[in-house]
């Protein structure tokens, strides 16, 4: 006995249903994959952005400081304390020429209560060259390395910012 379908029994059957079902679930994975890799490098981008802000900010404040101020910051290790402002004008500290870090802890987020909610470890250290050109040309280069800890992966990062400041004599 055959069966013959009528027009109300027409459809689809259970393994098309299954078949379209496992099409669509691929689909919607690769695209929340790619949304997620998206969000955690916008993320990334943030947190690399912010500290090199930072690390340029401090620069831009010591190649503005006085050539005096920084060669005796060279020529004197027991003198090499740079007056940096960071924080709402606040005076900021920062050692030269040494090999120990400055750790610093940067606000990336708050809530509504403007509390800090999002907070991210950075580390920064100065180093002042005298690259002494010529008799009639100082010049005193300024190196800021700085290295950021990403809040979501707890990986360190490091770069590392350069300027040369000259002094005619």
């Amino acid at each position: 006995m055959s069966r013959t379908k009528k027009a109300s029994e027409s459809g689809f059957s259970l393994v098309e249903v299954l078949i379209a079902l496992s099409i669509f679930s691929v689909i919607a994975a690769g695209f929340l994959s790619s949304a997620l890799q998206a969000r955690r490098m916008t993320q990334s981008n943030i947190y690399e952005s912010t500290a090199l802000i930072i690390a340029t900010s401090y620069l831009e404040q010591v190649r503005d400081m006085e050539f005096g101020l920084l060669m005796e910051c060279i020529k004197d290790p027991e003198n090499n304390l740079l007056e940096t402002e960071i924080d709402q004008g606040a005076a900021d500290w920062l050692t030269a020429n040494s090999t120990d870090w400055t750790v610093k802890s940067v606000v990336i987020d708050r809530d509504e209560y403007n509390m800090p909610k999002l907070k991210m470890k950075f580390k920064i250290r100065i180093a002042l060259t005298d690259l002494n050109v010529t008799d009639s040309l100082d010049a005193i280069q300024t190196a800021v390395d700085f290295t950021w800890q990403s809040p979501d992966t707890h990986k360190w990062y490091e770069k590392s910012l350069r300027t040369v400041k000259a002094n005619v004599i």
